[in-house]
């Protein structure tokens, strides 16, 4: 009773693995409908268990298995994928032994480069971007690209210790509140988790990928101090806003006596009672938190 055959039926990747990525398929019988389970259908014997290696490339081992009904109605036929990788050299034959839960496992780390555009005042030697007349070049001419990493990291958790969703939901967006690794506090922001089921030895355990990306000036906002009012009193002695009034002046630079309300942020005076014509860019404000900080070893990292 139980699993009556596992047939091997195809080596997909066998024949030309440029890439040292493998997938073999095995067809499972099962005999009764109690037997008709992943859980059982993963453990039969023949199926490769994870990290167990590749049979002709000692240096790929297993690194996910999933079985699926080959028809839905159908309940005897199973399907399952077995697929193997290069998980960095024979260093993970000697940290991933056989007998050893994957939750035991040490986690493993993958750093990528991403960037993205940010605009700057001032080059590196301290000089504004304006031109001859201290006006601010437009801001497509003074946008670099920055680049950061990104951490993947991977870690395997016990069915009873992790749950997939609510990790989204509270930890996806927040920042480390300490030092991580290299990355300084408010630094590290985790940016996606991803969850897979894998059977390990007839127990079910979550194989987690976490995205971290990390950015040396941090994950707050900053912005410039400027506006379109200023700060003023009104007549009960309370704090006010007053619209920007600016003087038109003709061709020859003579004020005409009509004023307007301006038409685009000015730069304000660090306290917000006046305004800065002297032609230079804003000073930036202190920065806004938006993001809110987590201790990174609180949940696994």
């Amino acid at each position: 009773m139980g699993i009556t055959r596992v047939t091997k039926i195809n080596k997909e990747g066998d024949e030309e693995a440029t890439d040292r990525t493998y997938r073999h398929s095995y067809e499972v019988t099962v005999d009764t409908l109690a037997d008709s389970e992943e859980r059982i259908v993963l453990a039969a014997s023949g199926i490769p268990l994870m990290r167990a290696p590749h049979p002709f490339d000692p240096s790929a081992f297993v690194t996910s298995r999933r079985a699926r009904l080959r028809e839905e109605r159908r309940w005897k036929l199973w399907i399952v994928d077995v697929n193997y990788a290069v998980l960095g050299g024979e260093e993970d034959a000697i940290t991933r032994p056989p007998d050893q839960a994957p939750d035991l496992w040490v986690p493993e780390l993958r750093v990528r480069t991403a960037t993205y555009e940010r605009a700057i005042l001032q080059d590196l030697d301290g000089v504004w971007f304006t031109n001859a007349a201290r006006d601010l070049f437009p801001q497509h001419m003074r946008t670099i690209t920055e680049y950061y990493p990104v951490v993947s990291y991977r870690r395997w958790w016990r069915t009873v210790d992790f749950d997939p969703v609510g990790s989204v939901l509270d930890w996806v967006g927040k920042v480390n509140e300490s030092t991580w690794y290299v990355a300084a506090a408010r630094t590290a922001q985790i940016q996606g988790i991803n969850s897979e089921r894998e059977i390990w030895n007839g127990q079910v355990f979550y194989r987690v990928d976490y995205e971290i990306a990390v950015r040396p000036d941090g994950w707050q906002i900053t912005l410039p101090n400027e506006g379109m009012h200023t700060r003023g009193i009104d007549a009960l002695g309370e704090g006010a806003l007053r619209p920007i009034m600016l003087s038109e002046l003709d061709e020859d630079g003579n004020k005409t006596g009509i004023r307007s309300k301006v038409s685009e942020p000015v730069p304000l005076t660090i306290d917000g009672y006046g305004v800065i014509l002297d032609g230079l860019p804003p000073e930036e404000l202190p920065p806004f938190r938006v993001y809110d900080d987590i201790d990174f070893a609180d949940v696994g990292l």
